[in-house]
């Protein structure tokens, strides 16, 4: 049996309901075992832009960057246990952060 690890958005995204979900019990069939790695943190949700002037709108999107990283790392140890790993889209949209680590992307 083939394991594929697959790092999709979120469980209510349209990407991963299209792109991986419908496939999961077709692959199953076939002999393909998909273990859907999903973060902790929406990736649709961001710190929004406040008005100029505020200091501490830079730590606010560093710390959302940071937790963002840290909700993936699950997904990422979860890609050395398959064969295959696949990726839905970045990890964390707009920046290269764990796709090295990956095993088999």
């Amino acid at each position: 049996m083939i394991k594929v690890a697959a790092l999709t958005s979120g469980t209510n995204t349209p990407l991963s309901r299209f792109r991986v979900r419908q496939h999961i019990e077709p692959l199953k069939k076939l002999g393909i075992q998909l273990k859907e790695h999903i973060p902790n943190i929406d990736k649709n949700k961001f710190v929004p832009d406040f008005a100029t002037g505020i200091k501490h709108q830079k730590s606010l999107r560093m710390m959302m960057l940071g937790a963002k990283l840290i909700s993936r790392i699950p997904g990422v140890a979860g890609s050395w246990s398959s064969q295959i790993t696949w990726v839905q889209r970045e990890l964390v949209p707009g920046r290269c952060s764990l796709e090295p680590f990956l095993k088999n992307p």
